[in-house]
């Protein structure tokens, strides 16, 4: 299994488990879902990065607001490549 690969089932499960557990709008959830955004572009699963990274993004943005470094980072994420 590559990093990519080993970096998006990790990320599924933690982000899983950090829903359940904290919600989707926690700080801890809303790190876990921009990060695993990014481990789905690198493995180029560009419509599951764009579903997750526009949630994350419209979640960071109404809970941390638009100058948070979280919303900051998932707004950097390039989910338009195709």
């Amino acid at each position: 299994m590559g990093d990519c690969e080993q970096a998006r089932a990790l990320g599924e499960d933690t982000l899983l488990r950090c829903r359940r557990v904290l919600g989707s709008d926690h700080l801890t959830t809303l790190v876990t879902a921009a990060l695993l955004t990014q481990a789905l572009v690198l493995g180029a699963a560009m419509e599951a990065a764009r579903a997750l990274g526009e949630d994350t993004l419209q979640r960071c943005r109404r809970i941390l607001g638009t100058d948070h470094p979280i919303t900051l980072m998932a707004a950097g994420i390039d989910i338009s490549a195709p």
